[in-house]
């Protein structure tokens, strides 16, 4: 079976917990597609994700798809460890 299949098999419209990443924990997704390339995931945003106007803070966005480009690159790879 091979990452991605894994991943589909285990994570797919359960929020994320227990990653290796402390971020992921934090931001508890719950992934709804993975594919090689492309993963969907949605995110409850919460009060303390919010700048002072109530807009979702630049930092959060950022660490949103850091994290997401992450798994794209873990999903999409054959190699043991991956680096992004």
């Amino acid at each position: 079976m091979t990452r991605l299949e894994k991943f589909n098999k285990d994570h797919i419209n359960q929020p994320i917990e227990g990653s290796l990443s402390n971020i992921t924990n934090w931001l508890h997704g719950t992934p709804l597609l993975a594919e090689k390339g492309k993963v969907v995931i949605r995110y409850t945003v919460r009060e303390e994700w919010l700048n002072y106007q109530g807009f979702l803070h630049g930092g959060v966005g950022a660490m949103i798809m850091d994290d997401m480009s992450g798994m794209i690159c873990m999903l999409s790879s054959s190699e043991d460890s991956v680096y992004s």
